[in-house]
């Protein structure tokens, strides 16, 4: 599968520089590909992915929270008992 995306070349990038700006950024805007093309459906997916996991570990990370706060007022009141 070919990615959406592909880097202009060297020589590309340095006859656009040599170009007059208006007409540098007309060519660079012929060039260059979409930017905002669509993911690819392998892409999406482990983004989600991605997702899913860190917002299991945010969730476990408020449970270790909790029972740590529990832990140490447990422990403060046997210090104090």
């Amino acid at each position: 599968m070919a990615n959406a995306f592909q880097f202009p070349s060297r020589t590309s990038n340095l006859s656009l520089i040599r170009q007059d700006p208006p007409t540098a950024a007309a060519e660079a805007a012929r060039a260059e590909p979409a930017r905002a093309a669509t993911p690819e459906p392998g892409a999406l997916s482990a983004a989600r992915e991605l997702s899913s996991r860190f917002a299991a570990y945010e969730e476990s990370l408020e449970k270790l929270k909790r029972i740590n706060e529990e832990m140490r007022l447990r422990l403060a009141e046997g210090r104090q008992g």
